[in-house]
């Protein structure tokens, strides 16, 4: 075990901070660790990161609070949360790093990534909250306000941040690969130099029986020089806890990153939850619309493979 590598993108000199935004932060992450199976224990590891064997024997202890058949979320007896999935990798605990370091935004802290063979874990402080999609029908409406305007400010934080490098790409943190499966190739696709680039490779991947001339025209309506912002990519209430009236967590880190700037728009509406009255309605209270965007994204949806 040991403290995972930290990831050094390099540094570009500040030319000083705009008046509104914070300074621009190094982009110094992670500050948690990292377990590997084929690596000694270190003298210096500390006792409460336990190897993966004695990890699967808590998990059986545990609480299982959401599961499907490629993975699942435990509560572990000692008020820990793990994340248990094949082949998870480690840019979700450095994204988490890497925001609570440099925005006020609430998160699960003391995030452990732990590696054996193809199988992952993420372990990071259990919070107490209720699901928003849970709680959400029977709010009052000022507590939804409350909780709308929570979001509204940790949104603007986020698109606060800019990547501390001269390099402006599309992609995860450290100048990764999308991570974000509304891309296709995720893990191996970017990252993106250019807006450009990332529109031709999403419209090179739509389906075989889409005609040329199709593909020519919903290219010609898609911008190239949006902002690139940082953005969750999965807002959806599911991965919102609340407590008496305010935000108290977000959770799912793993697909965050570096994308065009109304990427958070059209994913939270990917993921909107329209079963919720009200919920896909007040998007525009606590999110920037992006209308002509998101109807191009639909023509995308339409065109893509069926898993999208």
């Amino acid at each position: 075990m040991k403290p995972a590598a930290v990831c050094t993108c390099g540094s570009s000199p500040s030319a000083g901070p705009e008046p509104h935004r914070r300074n621009r932060p190094k982009l110094n992450v992670p500050n948690f660790l990292e377990w590997e199976s084929n690596t000694p224990s270190q003298p210096s590891t500390p006792p409460v990161i336990k190897s993966p064997t004695a990890l699967e024997e808590e998990i059986a202890q545990g609480t299982v609070i959401f599961a499907t058949p490629f993975r699942k979320v435990v509560k572990l007896r000692n008020n820990r949360i793990v994340k248990v999935r094949g082949g998870m990798r480690k840019e979700e605990a450095e994204i988490m790093q890497y925001v609570s370091e440099h925005t006020t935004i609430p998160l699960p802290g003391n995030v452990v990534f732990v590696r054996e063979g193809a199988k992952t874990y993420l372990l990071m402080d259990y919070v107490n909250g209720e699901q928003l999609d849970v709680v959400w029908p029977q709010l009052t409406d000022s507590t939804k306000l409350s909780i709308l305007a929570d979001m509204k400010g940790y949104v603007a934080q986020l698109r606060d941040l800019r990547e501390p490098t001269a390099r402006t790409y599309i992609g995860s943190i450290c100048y990764r690969p999308c991570s974000d499966r509304r891309v296709v190739g995720f893990y191996s696709a970017g990252p993106f130099d250019t807006e450009r680039a990332f529109n031709d490779h999403v419209t090179a991947h739509l389906r075989s029986d889409i005609k040329a001339e199709q593909i020519r025209f919903v290219r010609n309506m898609m911008k190239d020089d949006h902002r690139i912002l940082f953005a969750h990519g999965d807002l959806h209430p599911g991965n919102i806890l609340v407590r008496d009236g305010r935000v108290v967590a977000i959770l799912d880190w793993e697909m965050a990153g570096w994308y065009p700037e109304y990427w958070e728009w059209c994913k939270s509406l990917w993921n909107a939850r329209w079963e919720l009255e009200g919920w896909a309605t007040r998007l525009e209270e606590w999110l920037e619309p992006y209308p002509m965007e998101y109807a191009v994204d639909r023509l995308l949806l339409q065109s893509s493979s069926p898993w999208w």
